[in-house]
């Protein structure tokens, strides 16, 4: 399963903002700056070696520096704030992560730094979604995509893997005995659809209404739904799991490309993207003219 909501790589300069003068100090107190400054480097090093617990303290002695020092807007107390809040999430300390990621989207709106905003939005959703709280996760993870479309561009690569990453989630952790209820705000309506109209990158370009037509799960609007075989392969390793296949529907009701997409396992996928491209499906008709549409379909395999 795709997942990218794991931790942010950690920053030892800081992010989003191009340097700005450090006020004015006492000789000591410059001297701290650059001992925290050191030390977030050290952070930064340990935190790639995946040494958590042994950058947390020193991550809390660069925070602890830079808010008795500087503005409580200032980018260096926002980048200290940032990373002391994913080492946290990567410790499991999650009272302290969500006490810390609050604080750094706090700073970050008050300095207007979409970016960071994002980052943090992105943190506190992981956190959510990491306690299975798909539903409190979602409307975090929504404004974090209105945010890269509009700063880094609709097309832009990084915004298109989101977009697919959220896409992924949500067909996975919704519950499947009560669909998430359709959003009222047309706005983020159109955005989920996006996410899935690139997540199997079957049409070229999904940022514009108008040249997209997406449907969520489509078993349920299947002619023919094919079954795929449970694979030789799979039971052998006694496989079991869900299988997603993005789908492009012509205009006459026919699979004309699947992909597998969001993960899984190699010997279920094969024969589910198999299976989907000899399934059908009614017309899509918009303003009476069928069209051609993106949707997904879902396997589920129970080991045998």
């Amino acid at each position: 399963m795709r997942l990218v909501f794991f931790l942010t790589i950690l920053f030892a300069f800081p992010y989003g903002y191009s340097s700005q003068p450090v006020p004015a100090q006492s000789q000591d107190g410059a001297k701290e700056l650059e001992q925290a400054r050191e030390l977030n480097a050290q952070v930064v090093k340990l935190y790639q070696e995946k040494r958590v617990d042994d950058a947390l303290p020193l991550a809390q002695r660069v925070l602890q520096i830079r808010q008795r020092l500087l503005p409580g807007n200032d980018p260096l107390v926002l980048e200290a704030l940032l990373n002391l809040g994913e080492l946290y999430l990567a410790a499991k300390k999650d009272s302290d992560a969500e006490r810390t990621l609050q604080q750094a989207l706090k700073s970050a709106e008050a300095a207007e730094n979409a970016l960071a905003i994002a980052r943090v939005l992105d943190s506190l959703a992981y956190l959510r979604i990491r306690k299975h709280d798909f539903r409190g996760a979602d409307p975090l993870l929504l404004r974090s995509l209105e945010i890269k479309e509009k700063e880094r561009g609709a097309t832009d690569p990084e915004t298109v893997e989101a977009m697919k990453d959220y896409a992924c989630l949500e067909i996975s952790n919704r519950d499947p005995q009560a669909m998430l209820v359709k959003d009222k705000d047309q706005e983020r309506a159109f955005l989920r659809a996006r996410a899935f109209c690139w997540l199997g990158g079957l049409t070229g370009d999904c940022s514009q209404k108008a040249k997209v037509q997406t449907e969520d799960v489509i078993n349920g609007k299947a002619l023919t739904l094919v079954t795929p075989p449970y694979p030789p392969e799979a039971r052998s390793k006694h496989l079991s799991g869900s299988a997603y296949v993005a789908v492009l529907i012509d205009a006459d009701g026919n699979v004309s490309r699947a992909k597998s997409v969001c993960g899984g396992y190699l010997e279920l996928n094969q024969v589910s993207v198999m299976a989907a491209q000899r399934s059908r499906f009614s017309a899509t008709k918009v303003n009476g003219e069928p069209v051609q549409v993106t949707g997904l379909i879902v396997y589920r395999f129970i080991a045998q």
